[in-house]
């Protein structure tokens, strides 16, 4: 979970000193890093179908 939670955060004053964090904390900010991560690559995966599509639609016209 640290591990995860480091590569997406950066240090910044908003950013809570993780030692003072308990793990119920660190579960629901990584449950929700997690969740912004997966919709991220849907949009990601969601914007690559649709240029190949419209990349099918070109060549087919």
């Amino acid at each position: 979970m640290w591990k995860f939670i480091d590569l997406i955060m950066r240090p910044n004053e908003l950013v809570p000193d993780k030692s003072v964090l308990t793990y119920d904390n660190v579960f629901v900010i990584y449950t929700k890093l997690k969740d912004l991560d997966e919709t991220f690559r849907e949009l990601l995966q969601i914007n690559i179908l649709k240029r190949g599509l419209e990349q099918e639609k070109n060549t087919v016209t």
